[in-house]
């Protein structure tokens, strides 16, 4: 696994091989890091929701967007 992540991709990719492996908290992690690189990432926006939700971590299952000039 490649251990320097830089784009909204390729931590979505590696959050979505996390979840395949049944390691929610990592690619909760993994889909949390791409959110801030592209706000409009709307997928990964979704899977971080689902990924929060199944570890109920409900109050955490959404992240509004800081400011409307990002």
């Amino acid at each position: 696994m490649k251990l320097s992540l830089e784009t909204a991709d390729e931590f979505f990719d590696q959050g979505s091989h996390l979840i395949n492996q049944g390691l929610f908290a990592q690619a909760a992690q993994a889909f949390f890091s791409a959110v801030p690189l592209r706000w409009t990432f709307t997928e990964a926006h979704i899977e971080l929701g689902i990924t929060r939700s199944a570890l109920k971590q409900y109050d955490q299952a959404y992240v509004p967007k800081i400011s409307s000039s990002l």
